[in-house]
């Protein structure tokens, strides 16, 4: 079992049987407390994983259960084991349920009985956390392209929306930056396959040392990636766009005796949160500006703005070549 952090809040004047130290000695860290205020401030400086509560008062609706309820419902896993001088009324079970995990009566509540109560709860409480745990790693398989750790197709595309909703509403300006390796095949044809899924994943890693937490990089598919940036204009995406083609085309990626550098074409669109627009013209303008960076020679970024004035952008890039 997982070493847990126990708080016995004992507030009755008949104080319960000590359990500390058989506790302590299944590598457990356990704290005590007397009266209610010394419980509730151990309960938020320690975050114990279980609390045994012995009220002061007989009953379960007590003013002590109340309150520590509402700072158990604040914190999450954390395992209650209540006991009492008086079985709970029914209304008082209902108002417990779902947030007391036990409840012991004081004339039952020998060493041996508490202790047993005490390691059910830890174990229910392990199973509940392995459980949580399990289903985030789903969540995140679910949203997490295999190959680099960043976002998938699926989801990018499910945030854009959310994002471009959010945006709106605010009146926020949000950017979009279309990232694409130049010449990436020949990656793949002068080494082998495993060294481009080198490639991409290093990438991904030097990406997401670049941005912020409240940005949203994805992979698109092959070696064509996505950035979502929230709260942020042109000239701002612009010198992180930057900055990004600038660290990845000095990096030298090594990997197994092969070595190669590579470049970046990127195109960026920015929505001002006013303009009337869609998610999907938004995405549409980022991968015409990555495009035309293709069009002009790679390894450069280029804005919707600097090609939005043409009716038909792929003609425009066509004769500035």
């Amino acid at each position: 079992m997982v070493p847990r952090r126990i708080l016995l809040a004992d507030h009755h004047t008949e104080r319960l049987p000590d359990v500390k130290s058989r506790l302590e000695a299944l590598g457990h860290s356990v704290f005590s407390s007397d009266d209610a205020l010394s419980s509730l401030e151990t309960l938020r400086e320690k975050r114990p994983d279980l609390v045994i509560l012995a009220p002061l008062s007989r009953h379960a609706d007590g003013p002590e259960v109340g309150s520590l309820l509402s700072a158990k419902d604040r914190m999450q896993f954390t395992a209650l084991i209540l006991v009492l001088e008086d079985a709970p009324k029914s209304d008082a079970l209902l108002g417990m349920c779902g947030r007391v995990d036990d409840v012991l009566l004081r004339d039952d509540a020998t060493a041996d009985r508490l202790f047993d109560r005490a390691v059910l709860a830890l174990g229910r409480l392990e199973r509940v956390r392995r459980l949580e745990d399990e289903k985030a790693a789903l969540e995140r398989q679910s949203v997490t392209d295999f190959k680099t750790g960043t976002f998938n197709d699926r989801y990018f595309h499910r945030r854009l929306r959310e994002e471009f909703a959010r945006a709106r509403r605010h009146r926020q300006a949000i950017s979009c930056v279309m990232l694409d390796f130049d010449n990436f095949k020949e990656i793949n044809d002068n080494f082998d396959h495993s060294f481009g899924d080198f490639v991409l994943l290093a990438f991904a890693k030097k990406l997401r040392a670049v941005i912020r937490d409240i940005d949203i990089p994805a992979r698109l598919g092959g070696d064509e990636f996505a950035l979502l940036l929230p709260s942020t204009g042109l000239d701002q995406a612009v010198r992180i766009a930057e900055r990004i083609r600038r660290i990845v085309g000095e990096y030298l990626f090594e990997h197994d005796g092969s070595s190669t550098t590579v470049s970046l074409s990127i195109g960026i669109s920015t929505f001002d949160g006013i303009e009337e627009s869609s998610p999907e013209e938004f995405l549409r303008r980022a991968d015409a500006a990555l495009l035309e960076a293709k069009r002009r020679g790679r390894n450069r970024v280029v804005l919707y703005p600097q090609i939005a004035g043409n009716s038909d952008a792929a003609g425009a890039a066509a004769s500035d070549d």
